[in-house]
């Protein structure tokens, strides 16, 4: 019998993971580690509010209004019609701060802000599907049900399917001891508790590590998933050099919308900050999108918001920067240095 997390890593087959690196051009070992992680950081957030009824009506709700996904490779684009749920859920797992936790796992699996991201998406799909079909109790399915299935799995007191065995048999298996569970489970839990536990310290990894540089590439912009960090670095070494661009990991916008995410706030707030504290600085926002009117839009109200924040509209310049050009990443929204020889 199995457990809700088997029944979730049976669906990482060697052709999803391979279909998965060619559409995101990451290697597959370094798929199925993501896909691993995202899983149990989803897992163990439900988990966690298992005992909060509220919580589990929502999450319930969320996830019986899903989509039926048959592909879940068909979740890395933007554009599924799934992606609104697994958003929903997403949002619910991390208490509306996804951006934190794709940070903290990018940092962790060494992988792009926008490929975790993508895969979180996914891996949110297939517990969704997972959840829907085996935590029902009696064919039904509500925040009573759910909350049961999740916490009979963390316990293993009620492997999935034990529930519709007679008595005498669950007694006897129960009697016996539990199922075998494969030898990489006890790796990777530990892993999984890790992560929640600097996800739930809610440290920004800018308090314990240094500003990270990518490697170049073959354009003259360039993005580094740092932040207002990264934007202070460069300001205050009074470099005339063109900025590269700065993630802004906190702008989720969602799918087709333009209005700044609440979960962005705080994030603004420091890049206000920063210029505040750098009073001769400019600086340029920029937002990606495949419709260039849209990605102006958010670039546009990113703007507003920093000037909403008491920064002189002269010194910010917006830009739509139109659909990410970097396979495997896609950066929603960034920020850069302005050289003072420009405007």
């Amino acid at each position: 019998m199995s457990t809700l997390t088997d029944r979730i890593q049976e669906q990482l087959t060697p052709d999803l993971i391979q279909r998965m690196s060619a559409r995101t051009g990451v290697p597959g070992t370094k798929v199925h580690s993501g896909m691993t992680s995202a899983t149990q950081a989803i897992m163990g957030g439900l988990t966690e509010r298992a005992s909060d009824p509220r919580a589990m009506g929502r999450a319930a709700d969320v996830i019986r209004d899903a989509p039926d996904v048959a592909d879940p490779a068909s979740l890395l684009d933007e554009q599924a019609p799934a992606r609104s749920s697994t958003d929903a859920l997403l949002g619910l797992v991390t208490n509306n701060n996804t951006g934190g936790l794709i940070q903290r796992l990018s940092s962790s699996l060494g992988l792009g802000g926008g490929t975790v991201g993508a895969l979180l998406a996914t891996s949110s799909g297939m517990v969704m599907g997972v959840l829907r079909k085996f935590g029902g109790t009696g064919g039904r399915f509500d925040a009573g049900s759910l909350a049961s299935a999740l916490l009979g799995d963390k316990s293993g007191a009620r492997p999935v399917g034990a529930e519709a065995a007679p008595a005498a048999t669950r007694h006897r298996v129960e009697s016996v001891g539990r199922p075998t569970r494969p030898w990489w489970l006890y790796v990777l839990i530990p892993l999984a508790v890790i992560a929640l536990w600097l996800f739930a310290r809610g440290r920004r990894p800018a308090d314990t590590e240094h500003a990270r540089t990518p490697a170049p590439t073959t354009t003259t912009q360039q993005h580094a998933a740092t932040g207002e960090e990264g934007l202070r670095t460069h300001l205050q070494q009074q470099s005339n050099a063109p900025s590269q661009w700065f993630e802004l990991d906190a702008m989720q916008f969602p799918r087709g919308g333009a209005q700044v995410p609440a979960s962005a706030k705080q994030q603004l707030d420091r890049v206000a900050k920063v210029m505040s504290e750098n009073p001769s600085s400019r600086i340029g926002v920029g937002a990606h999108d495949a419709d260039p009117k849209l990605a102006q839009q958010r670039a546009d109200n990113i703007k507003r918001a920093l000037v909403d924040r008491g920064i002189d509209e002269s010194r910010i310049d917006a830009v739509g920067l139109g659909k990410a050009t970097t396979r495997g990443e896609s950066w929603q929204a960034a920020v850069r240095a302005l050289a003072p020889e420009q405007g």
